[in-house]
């Protein structure tokens, strides 16, 4: 999947940015439960996307949103690669709503696999499960038994946290917007795994969005801006 914008809606990559600093600044305002800080301390990367879903019996949602990688020697983020998401489902449901979704992207596979040229399945080649809620829990999941292409979801849905089920949706790189953005033909492979391969826009918001990754990372906290 080359251009996914055109799928998923022409959001710049400074919005998905923007947004994304937006979901990180709602996991640091310690009113929230956050995301487990053991689980971001040894992840290999995040997803940060933001969907809308609209349903009448068949329920369907698409999202736009960043992946970074997480440099397990040097604890350094990635710039951010594009990435678009579409799902669809089965059920008495009637509405429409927008929510957040946050991947925690347990092992390099994950990554790298949102980093390809073509969608992948969640659930399928990648596996999903809910992610645990608590800054500090300490059990119920075991990341020294990684599996091949593991994630934890969460989303955040009208001032809701919790784990969430993204199983059956699909998912893929956005090359075009990552081209506009970097002014780049950087695959997103070597945009999150190969270090100095883009170089971020004059003001862009990126090293903002890296410090608050890092904070959670350390379960630092802080109060949202007004």
């Amino acid at each position: 999947m080359t251009d996914n914008e055109a799928k998923y809606g022409r959001l710049s990559m400074e919005g998905m940015i923007d947004e994304a600093i937006r979901i990180c600044n709602y996991m640091l305002d310690p009113s929230n439960p956050g995301i487990p800080r053991n689980l971001l301390q040894v992840c290999s990367g995040v997803a940060l996307i933001c969907a809308g879903e609209a349903a009448f019996f068949v329920s369907g949602s698409g999202g736009t949103g960043i992946v970074l990688r997480r440099d397990d020697r040097t604890d350094e983020w990635s710039p951010p690669s594009a990435i678009g998401l579409a799902s669809v489902g089965l059920g008495l449901v009637v509405g429409a709503q927008k929510k957040d979704i946050i991947m925690v992207l347990v092992d390099d596979a994950a990554v790298n696999a949102l980093s390809g040229e073509a969608q992948v399945a969640l659930g399928a080649q990648i596996a999903v499960a809910l992610g645990p809620v608590g800054r500090d829990y300490e059990g119920g999941f075991s990341l020294s038994n990684k599996g091949a292409g593991m994630t934890f979801t969460y989303s955040i849905s009208k001032g809701l946290f919790a784990g969430f089920n993204l199983e059956g949706a699909l998912v893929g790189a956005s090359s075009g917007v990552n081209r506009k953005f970097y002014n780049s033909d950087a695959s997103p492979h070597d945009i999150l795994f190969e270090k100095g391969s883009v170089t971020a826009p004059a003001g862009s918001r990126i090293p903002e969005l890296q410090k608050k990754l890092t904070m959670m990372e350390q379960g630092r906290v802080t109060l949202p801006s007004m």
